[in-house]
This record gives structure tokens, C-alpha cells and sequence, in this order.
């Protein structure tokens, strides 16, 4: 490809616009992690779609003003193998650097490994030795009632069940998941608590793991893994999910105005005053707010009120508050709170502080609930686990959520929750 008079102009062009689309997709972000074929197989994609359209649609800069050269049917190809080349070699020379500084700087990363398998202590060893990974390992957590761990070159810093406070008061920027040294349960409770204390979080896949095999994985040192980045973590995501959430709740809230006065003059008129009920409930990293619903039942006292896990059958709720509590129209106030920012249009519903201390101690995962914000709805809820229902199948639930959010799931479970309070369809 000749870069004359005629090609010139579009050949800067697509290289302008190529160089943007990397940087807007992370292409010129330092990983720890590596996908070569993939990454090449995604840059050569980019660069024959920008070279398709550059040479379609800006004129060549022909003399004559025509917007294409004789030539022109392999012009674009010419100018895509051209492109790709260019950034693969670019990017391989940008990993070499990056090691190399890696390497040779003093100071990097803090990182703890997790797991303590037959494994545990070569992959330990293979990480020491290369420092291009950018890591500087300061100790080892190991699973659970471990008796006969193998030796490493790390100090012990703990069991999984001291990892959360592990992260709470040490200075740990990385966290890596040897497979072979965790039980499942554990290695979901360890991978989760990383996250949510917004750790860099890489799991070792095991030789027994299928996907180990998959041809687009991820290496660490040459070691297959998985870099694990929640969705609901990225800057985009919670600034959409936000902005959803504000939209969302004020239309409803204008829209419900008179359905929200009706529903108000009705507990009023059957139970007298004070319509509104007020909760302290766990938010997003365990923060305390105060939750706004009608008031179907009035508790002898604030300690009924905070520790009274049921009151589905109580003979002081009165028609009206049945009604509210069977449709969920007892909940609508909690727009309030979601304009607030205490809460979401979608995620694990919050509890008292009473039941959240009480859960988590026989159930560790119901903590790690609190990794997203609270819903007025979730995917526990429309699953009907809500109520009298397994406490360990509502935190799977919205573990499960929380781990595999999107955008499109949000509407689905909106649309779920608007079909269950019509229908009273609660499964």
C-alpha cells in the first residue's frame, strides 16, 4: 500500500480512527493477564471494518475529486493487513517493555495467594519467578481446617474464613485463586470477598477444568486463569444502572401519585395516623439506611418491629394492609429511597441488622449479598424466594445475579415483578 496522492488521506484517517477504537476498548491498557490470539484476532477485526468504511465513504484525494482508485477493490485489504500488522507488532513490543520495566522496578503490586492443593506451592514458585507479571507476593491463605499443607516460600496468613478481614486491614492490591487448593464452596466465598472489597482477582485454573481448554483463555505466567471484573464494578455500568434507577423511579413515582394518595387515605382512614413506616435495613457494603414502606401493622414496640421475622398471619393487619402487603403496593414509597440512592430499582432485597447478623453467621454467602445495592425487587424475589423460604437458595439467588449482571437482566426481573403484582404470581 503506497501512502501517494491518492491514498494518503484516508490511510491517516483510518489510522487516526483505528488508534481511537483501541484506546476506547482498553487496547493500550498494561494487563497482568494475556490473551494473545484473542487480542490479535480483535485487532485485525477492528482494523478491516475502519478501512472498510474510510475507503467507502472519505473521498481519496484525488485531483481529479474521484472518491476512489482504479485499484480500489484492493485497496482496503492492502491497508487492513497493513493496519493489523502494525498494531500487533506495536502491542507485542509494548508487552516487551512493560516486562521488562516489570522486572527490574523495585517496587509492585501486593498480592496474596489463596489455596493450599498439591499444587499450591509450584504455582507459588512460578509466580515468584516471574516478575514481569508485576506482582510482589506477601503471603498465603489457605482453605479451610487445612492439616497437611504443603510447604511454599510464603508466610500463612490464614484460613478462607479470615480473609475478610485479611482485606480489611492489610495492604493487599491482588488476590490469586489456586483451584486446585479450594473446595468450590470456598473458592466462590474467597472469589466473592476479593471482589467486593474491589481487589484484582485472577483464579488458576485447574488441569482438570474445562475451561483450561477454551482456545480465547486468559494466561498468568503461562498459567491458564480467569480475571475475574463484576460487571456492576465498571464505571459504566453503575453510572447506566444509576441513571436507569433515577429515571426509572421518578417516572414511577409521578405516574403512581394518585394510586400512591389512594393507598395512603386508605391506611389512614382504617388505622389512623402515621401511614408511613420507617426501617433501619443493610445496604451496599453493609450501610445502614432507613427504609420507607406503608405501614400495615403497628408492632407493640421497636424491638417486635426489628426482630419479628413474619407477621404474614397477625390478626392486627387489617384489610387494607393485606391488600397492600398481597399486591406489594406496601413497598411503593421505597421509590423514594431509590431517588435517594439507598437503594435500586433491582437488586437483593435489604434486611434488618438483626437478620443480617443472624443469616450470615449460618450462612456465609447471605453476606455477600451486599456487594451490589439493595432492590425494591430482585431475582431472589421473582423466583418466589421471599417470606418463609430457604435463606441459603435466596442467597444463591442473588449471588448469582450480582455475579452475572446486565443491563437486559434488570428489565427482565422489572418486568417479572410488574407480571407477579398483577397476577399474584410470586413464583
Amino acid at each position: 500500500m503506497g501512502v501517494n496522492g491518492g491514498s494518503a488521506p484516508q490511510a491517516w484517517i483510518a489510522a487516526a480512527t483505528l488508534i481511537c477504537l483501541h484506546a476506547a476498548v482498553g487496547g493500550y491498557r498494561p494487563r497482568r493477564v494475556s490473551t494473545p490470539r484473542q487480542e490479535l484476532v480483535a485487532m485485525a477485526a477492528r482494523a478491516l471494518v475502519v478501512v472498510v468504511l474510510i475507503t467507502t465513504f472519505v473521498p481519496s484525494g484525488r485531483p481529479d475529486g474521484s472518491a476512489s482508485h482504479p485499484d480500489g477493490s484492493a485497496n482496503w485489504l492492502a491497508m487492513s493487513v497493513a493496519c493489523s500488522a502494525l498494531a500487533g507488532t506495536g502491542r507485542g513490543a509494548f508487552h516487551i517493555a512493560l516486562g521488562t520495566y516489570r522486572r527490574r522496578r523495585s517496587s509492585s503490586r501486593t498480592a496474596i495467594v489463596i489455596g493450599s492443593g498439591r499444587n499450591a506451592g509450584p504455582t507459588i514458585q512460578r509466580l515468584l519467578l516471574h516478575r514481569e507479571v508485576g506482582l510482589t507476593f506477601v503471603g498465603q491463605v489457605l482453605a479451610d481446617n487445612t492439616t497437611d499443607a504443603p510447604p511454599s516460600h510464603l508466610p500463612v496468613l490464614g484460613e478462607v474464613t479470615d480473609l475478610a478481614q485479611l482485606l480489611d486491614t492489610g495492604n493487599v492490591e491482588v488476590a490469586v485463586l489456586v483451584c486446585d487448593g479450594l473446595p468450590q464452596q470456598e473458592r466462590d466465598v474467597a472469589a466473592r470477598l476479593c471482589m467486593a472489597a474491589q481487589r484484582e482477582t485472577i483464579v488458576l485454573l485447574s488441569s482438570a477444568d474445562t475451561f483450561a481448554l477454551a482456545p480465547d483463555i486468559q494466561r498468568l505466567a503461562g498459567m491458564p486463569c480467569r480475571q475475574l471484573v463484576p460487571r456492576l464494578q465498571r464505571p459504566l455500568a453503575r453510572v447506566a444502572k444509576r441513571t436507569f434507577d433515577i429515571l426509572g423511579a421518578a417516572s414511577l413515582l409521578l405516574m403512581m401519585l394518585p394510586l400512591l394518595a389512594a393507598c395512603a387515605v386508605a391506611l389512614r382512614l382504617q388505622d389512623g395516623p402515621g401511614v408511613i413506616f420507617r426501617q433501619t435495613r443493610i445496604g451496599q457494603h453493609g450501610r445502614h439506611f432507613t427504609v420507607l414502606k406503608f405501614r400495615t401493622l403497628k408492632p407493640v414496640n421497636n424491638h417486635e418491629s426489628d426482630t419479628r421475622w413474619s407477621v404474614e398471619n397477625d390478626a392486627r393487619i387489617g384489610g387494607v394492609g393485606r391488600l397492600l402487603r398481597r399486591t406489594s403496593l406496601d413497598e411503593l414509597p421505597q421509590l423514594w429511597n431509590v431517588l435517594r440512592g439507598d437503594m435500586s430499582l433491582v437488586g437483593p432485597r435489604p434486611e434488618r441488622p438483626y437478620f443480617v447478623e443472624l443469616f450470615s453467621s449460618s450462612c456465609p454467602a447471605y453476606a455477600q449479598r451486599h456487594r451490589a445495592p439493595a432492590g425494591m425487587t430482585g431475582w431472589a424475589q421473582v423466583n418466589g424466594l421471599r417470606g418463609n423460604t430457604s435463606i441459603e437458595m435466596r442467597a444463591k439467588f442473588d449471588n448469582d445475579y450480582i455475579d452475572t449482571w446486565s443491563f437486559t437482566g434488570d428489565l427482565k426481573i422489572i418486568l417479572l415483578t410488574i407480571r407477579a403484582m398483577l397476577f399474584q404470581d410470586k413464583a
